[in-house]
Parts: structure tokens; sequence; C-alpha cells
């Protein structure tokens, strides 16, 4: 664990085209210390390429569900426990974060929060 690090974890899934908004919205964070851990499920179309243009770390993990079962949940499980940060955020593939949003969940913490949930209708406030 890095001290001051934020881990935002993405489960995805040939994610292609929605997720490379939710790469530049953090890309543009005005907070510095973010690592971007991207966990797919083996996708077929170009997820793994666009992750790696905005230098996320990659990790294939296709947990075994049943069938009917979403497997989003096992992916951010997945991701968070191998992130070095000292935080953790979680993303789905299409979401979006205003620009300061991780600034100000960090600060929070710092004041004594235990954790942090934006919805994500707070998120295009």
């Amino acid at each position: 664990m890095k001290r001051g690090i934020v881990s935002i974890v993405i489960p995805t899934k040939n994610s292609t085209a929605f997720l490379e908004n939710t790469l530049k919205s953090i890309k543009a964070q005005s907070y510095p210390y973010i690592e971007t851990i991207v966990v797919d499920g083996n996708s077929t179309d170009n997820t793994v390429l666009l992750a790696k243009k905005y230098n996320a770390t990659i990790m294939i993990y296709a947990p075994k569900v049943q069938k009917g079962i979403f497997d989003a949940p096992h992916k951010r499980n997945y991701g968070m426990a191998r992130g070095k940060g000292e935080y953790v955020y979680w993303l789905d593939a299409d979401m979006e974060l205003p620009k300061n949003l991780i600034k100000e969940a960090v600060a929070l913490t710092k004041k004594g929060y235990d954790g942090i949930i934006f919805s994500e209708d707070r998120m295009f406030f």
C-alpha cells in the first residue's frame, strides 16, 4: 500500500464503446496520485488496448460464476485486493467522474470519514 494513492478499479468485458470517456475523466482528475486498474473478463474487442492507451494496469480475470450472475463484483474485489493504493474507488466502465471528485473524497477521509460513497447522480451535479 502506498500512502495517498487512490486505486480506481473498473471491471470490463467488451467495453470499448464507452470506456474511453471513463478513462478520460480519470486522467482529468485534479488529484494527482491515481492508479487505474482495469479488470477485464477476456474481452474480444479493443477494451484492453484502450486501457493500455491510458496507462491503466490491466488484470485479466474471468470469474467462474453461475449463468445469469453478474460478475462485476468479483472483478472489483479481485482488483481491490491487488491495488497499491491507500484508498480504493470503483467505477463501472460507463461512468464519468467530475474533475474534483477524487480530491474531494480523499479530503473527506482525511477529516475522519471511514468511507465515502458518491452515487452516480451525485457525480453529474
